[in-house]
């Protein structure tokens, strides 16, 4: 079976496009958003992005991300921490596991961090994460 498909099966509930921030963009998002928008970067970047600190998010717009309209109205260049979810680098760490376990529907409730920490590595394509 797919180590993804153990972890998480999409529940298309939208809960990661809501809440008060939004994800960090690479420069790759930027002109690729960008581009699929028909917009300049620097354009872009001012009607849709915040700068905070020395990287770039974009805005959120009555506690969700601009570009949710109830449904992803970027889906097909979307930025790739939002292709990615849930299998993000920070699902190495216990904690933030379990946070996303638990908030995340369409992750799996009956996996224990240490069971799925195999799953979470080889999905991620990383290191194996430090024991304690």
């Amino acid at each position: 079976m797919d180590p993804e498909e153990i972890l998480f099966t999409c529940q298309m509930c939208n809960d990661c496009c809501h809440g008060e921030n939004t994800i960090c963009l690479t420069p790759a998002d930027i002109r690729r958003i960008a581009s699929g928008l028909g917009l300049p970067e620097s354009e872009f970047l001012e009607r849709y992005c915040v700068s905070k600190g020395s990287y770039v998010q974009m805005k959120v717009v009555d506690n969700h991300c601009i570009f949710w309209d109830g449904k992803c109205s970027i889906h097909a260049f979307k930025p790739g921490r939002c292709r990615e979810w849930p299998f993000v680098p920070s699902l190495l760490d216990q904690a933030s596991f379990l946070i996303i376990q638990q908030n995340c529907p369409g992750f799996n409730k009956d996996i224990t961090f240490e069971d799925a920490l195999p799953y979470v590595e080889a999905v991620l394509g990383g290191e194996p994460a430090a024991k304690e």
